[in-house]
């Protein structure tokens, strides 16, 4: 007996699992017909060719003895290879829904029941491994691209020309910061998140003044084109003005005359 394991006496030949995350339930009803499965014929042929007694239980079949049924193992197998061959081919992304509560109701948070939730969905773990490893990557050109602004911002100036793994070397040692966690690869730079932070923070920095620059410029840009609009309209305003000036005169010099 195994503290893991617990009779149920929810129903018959039934038993409990506990999980790291939580309880499960077993039925062991029709287990072993459920679960038989056919031996592959290159399985079977090495057990039948093999020494001592475990050949007495696999004697030598005949091509005609060949069992043809597909048992459900052999139906996932091919089920879980068509996926891959699809997954292959699209780029998925997934969204992993949890139950707010175990009756399905509106406005209504369980949060034991999310927990357990979260934790038998291994996403605590997921987090954990994410963090303590580098689930940032990305190639030469991609970082450069990137953080290529590090170069004005300390004063270089001109990006060097160098290849993609010399440049990104060049961009962490102009930054003198501790980034010790960023890996440069032959094909991609990795790094952690808390090193990712950091660069990302240095990024904002580096922008910030071009950012003010650009600005200016653009806003100048547009005041000077609504000046040269505004002067361009003054001639043909003032001549509208006149035109309604006169309209307004004459429409005025008949109801003069006739009031005297």
């Amino acid at each position: 007996h195994h503290t893991t394991f617990r009779k149920s006496f929810k129903r018959d030949n039934s038993f409990t699992v506990a999980h790291y995350a939580a309880e499960a339930l077993y039925d062991a009803s029709d287990f072993l017909s459920k679960n038989h499965e056919v031996i592959s014929r290159d399985l079977y042929d090495v057990l039948s060719q093999s020494k001592g007694k475990i050949n007495q239980l696999y004697p030598p079949i005949r091509e005609t003895e060949v069992p043809k049924e597909m048992k459900f193992g052999d139906t996932f197998r091919q089920h879980m290879n068509h996926l891959m061959t699809n997954l292959r081919t699209t780029n998925p992304h997934f969204v992993h829904c949890i139950s707010p509560n175990k009756d399905n109701l509106p406005r209504v948070l369980d949060s034991q029941y999310l927990l357990q939730q979260v934790r038998s969905a291994s996403l605590v773990e997921a987090a954990r491994i994410q963090k303590t490893a580098h689930p940032y990557r990305f190639t030469h050109s991609e970082f450069g691209k990137r953080y290529k602004s590090f170069f004005q911002f300390w004063g270089v100036g001109k990006i060097p020309s160098k290849n993609g793994q010399d440049l990104c070397k060049e961009l962490l040692q102009i930054t003198k910061q501790d980034l010790s966690g960023v890996h440069i690869g032959d094909s991609q730079v990795s790094c952690g998140a808390q090193d990712y932070h950091l660069l990302e923070l240095l990024r904002r920095l580096s922008l910030e003044k071009p950012c003010i620059v650009i600005q200016s410029h653009v806003r100048g840009w547009l005041a000077r084109r609504l000046r040269s609009g505004l002067v361009r309209s003054q001639g043909p305003l003032a001549e509208a003005l006149k035109r309604v000036e006169e309209r307004l005169r004459h429409r005025e010099e008949p109801l003069q005359t006739e009031i005297q």
